[in-house]
């Protein structure tokens, strides 16, 4: 299956603002279960100048720099994607690695980012932890079967709402409100596998809706992925409850989710302020007839 992406991302300034050096992340990667078919950046206004790169968690990523002074900023992202992975569980977990707490050895120091949880309160106790404790005896420490069931049970327990506001909720206030975006609902994840010793981490990219029709415009997405022995880095979308396969496509990867923003960069101006939006569709090619 190919998905096409068509992603459009806008900053309008107040005053003509100096439009500092940003890195960019729109490239789909290439892995066992995706591959780039085609990819263009188009960047009103046209930088002074771009280099591609990969960013220390190993994604791909467009530095551009900027001369003068302007009132927008204009970023189209354009792929093809061809999606591999039919089956999410096409894996045979590392016996002797798939019971908790998971014995990662070799890969423990590259491991290490992705298993830091930041504090909790002082105090008071860690509600997260807790429930992450119930999950785990109730999978009776089998690692997969677990990460299915937390997947579930943020899907079934949890609100998805659309939030336009930027940023990630704490996982603290996705837990006491019972509601989040799909960026919070994965951040809640990540906490939760973090809480037990499983590496986890934060992926920002596109999925495949089928609640917007031809044309329609999508946002976005995020989802977690774990790090299974035996099985690699594997996606989870507690937003939808699915293990992820054909219908995501991954762009970026970061222990936090501020590693996996589109648009990193700053502005320099006279009191300038910007309006921003982006709109996002993804559309499965149709193939041409003979």
């Amino acid at each position: 299956m190919e998905l096409e992406i068509w992603h459009s991302t806008r900053y309008e300034f107040s005053d003509a603002v100096f439009l500092e050096p940003h890195v960019l992340r729109f490239q789909p990667r290439a892995d066992g279960a995706q591959t780039p078919l085609e990819f263009s950046l188009d960047i009103d206004p046209l930088p002074a100048g771009m280099s591609a790169a990969l960013d220390s968690a190993g994604n791909t990523v467009t530095h551009v720099w900027f001369d003068g002074l302007h009132r927008s900023l204009t970023i189209t992202a354009r792929a093809t994607v061809e999606m591999l992975r039919e089956n999410p569980f096409d894996f045979l977990p590392d016996s002797c690695r798939s019971r908790l707490p998971v014995f990662y050895a070799a890969e423990s120091d590259a491991l290490r980012p992705y298993l830091h949880r930041n504090p909790h309160g002082l105090g008071e106790p860690d509600q997260i932890a807790i429930f992450a404790s119930r999950m785990r005896d109730a999978a009776r420490g089998e690692l997969v079967p677990l990460l299915t069931s937390l997947n579930n049970t943020i899907f079934d327990r949890f609100e998805t709402v659309s939030r336009t506001e930027p940023g990630v909720w704490s996982p603290e206030r996705t837990w006491r409100e019972k509601r989040g975006a799909c960026r919070d609902l994965a951040a809640l994840f990540i906490d939760v596998c973090r809480a037990l010793g499983i590496a986890a981490r934060f992926v920002s990219g596109y999925e495949e809706s089928e609640t917007l029709g031809v044309g329609e415009g999508g946002e976005l997405h995020a989802w977690a992925e774990i790090y299974i022995p035996g099985a690699g880095w594997r996606g989870y979308d507690p937003s939808r409850g699915l293990a992820v396969s054909q219908s995501h496509v991954a762009v970026a990867a970061a222990a936090t989710a501020a590693g996996t923003a589109p648009v990193t960069g700053t502005y320099r101006g006279s009191g300038g302020t910007s309006d921003f939006e982006t709109e996002v569709r993804v559309e499965r090619r149709v193939a041409a007839l003979a």
